[in-house]
């Protein structure tokens, strides 16, 4: 779930392109294709089937504004794994999470608070990490770059392209409302 108050902020102030959908992709493209990333990366698997929906309910699309305030996807992974994002800038305040359930766990990875909470068999799950993890994800890549050496990546480019055509289906499917399958050429 990615929830920001971007359009509040973003009006009037940022890029004009932010808020028109053939310039960002909308919220999906610019912001949600992280959590996505996030979860294939978990979860070791790819995106093969995504039906979305997107509306304006909250803030209306003009001129200045042809993106969907929020976005809900579902999702299918290639193992069977089903997972739903939703994503909204319409929200007046900050929420970037991933929860995760199976038989015997739930676990939410609350990336703004920068902890994981939840219960494994049972068993009382808390952490909290101590280092800021933007600072690290950028120290990382700068390193990689630096050194030349992808190896001191976690994902490659064509594991990054995986994710972002799991995220253009997704944006598709949400502006046609039609369920989208990612090709295997893409994965």
């Amino acid at each position: 779930t990615g929830c920001w108050s971007v359009i509040h902020w973003s009006r009037g102030r940022a890029g004009k392109w932010l808020l028109l959908q053939n310039e960002s992709g909308g919220p999906m493209m610019e912001q949600g294709i992280h959590l996505l990333d996030a979860a294939r990366y978990i979860l070791q698997d790819d995106v093969v089937q995504v039906h979305a929906w997107g509306s304006n309910l909250i803030v209306p699309q003009a001129s200045d504004l042809t993106i969907h305030d929020t976005v809900q996807a579902n999702l299918r992974f290639s193992k069977g794994t089903v997972g739903t994002h939703v994503h909204s800038w319409s929200y007046s305040g900050w929420i970037f999470q991933i929860r995760f359930i199976g038989a015997d766990f739930e676990l939410l990875w609350n990336i703004t608070a920068n902890q994981i909470t939840g219960t494994v068999r049972g068993v009382e799950v808390r952490y909290q990490a101590k280092d800021d993890p933007y600072e690290n994800e950028l120290a990382g890549f700068v390193n990689a770059v630096a050194a030349r050496d992808q190896n001191l990546l976690r994902c490659t480019y064509a594991d990054a392209c995986k994710s972002f055509a799991a995220t253009l289906f997704a944006v598709e499917s949400a502006l046609t409302g039609k369920v989208q399958s990612v090709p295997r050429e893409a994965l």
